[in-house]
This record gives structure tokens, C-alpha cells and sequence, in this order.
């Protein structure tokens, strides 16, 4: 959450995360049996949200360090199998969490 409160990344992120994943799945399952290698998949794509979603500017080394700063915080929630429903729903919570602490400090 740290890294959405501090404006380091959009919120969209997690939007674009739960629209990304869930056309790779069916119910709470990944669709295993039509992607070969869906860990590296996974990989591959929340890198390539997250690159998008950073609010820094340029191509520097501490825009690159946020990047992947955020990803090891996020493969903390360890991915695979039924996993991915609950890793988004964690996220959806996060990003609830995000806009309530935003809106009780507005006032």
C-alpha cells in the first residue's frame, strides 16, 4: 500500500491487474491446460502493469529500483494455480484500504 500512497504508482494498476488475469481464467482456476507456462506469464505481464503504472518520471535507476521494489512486495503473495483469485482480491482490498485513508485525510 505504501507504494500506492505515495503516488509512486497508480491505483489503476490494480484495475488493470484483475482485467488483465481474469481473461486467463476460469472461476478461481487458471486456464493451465491452454497456457504452458502461466507463472512466466504472470511474470511478464505484472511487469509490464507496473512499468506502466509508475508515476516517476524518466528511465532512471531509481524509477527502475521502485519498479522492482513493488514486485518482490508483491511476489510476497506467492502467485500460481487458485492463487491468482486470491492475490487479486488482496489487491482490491489494498486498493480499498488506499482510497479510504486518502479520503479520511481530505478531512
Amino acid at each position: 500500500m505504501r507504494f500506492l500512497k505515495a503516488g509512486e504508482f497508480s491505483s489503476s494498476f490494480v484495475i488493470n491487474v484483475d482485467a488483465e488475469f481474469s481473461k486467463m481464467m476460469i472461476g478461481n482456476d487458471l486456464l493451465s491446460e491452454k497456457i504452458s507456462d502461466p507463472d512466466s506469464i504472470f511474470k511478464t505481464e505484472l511487469l509490464r502493469l507496473l512499468r506502466r503504472s509508475c508515476e516517476m518520471d524518466g528511465e532512471d535507476k531509481s524509477r527502475t529500483q521502485k519498479i522492482n521494489e513493488f514486485k518482490n512486495s508483491l511476489k510476497q503473495l506467492q502467485i500460481g494455480g487458485r492463487e491468482l483469485a486470491n492475490f487479486i482480491s488482496a489487491l482490491r482490498i489494498i486498493r480499498f484500504l488506499d482510497r479510504e485513508v486518502k479520503y479520511l485525510n481530505a478531512y
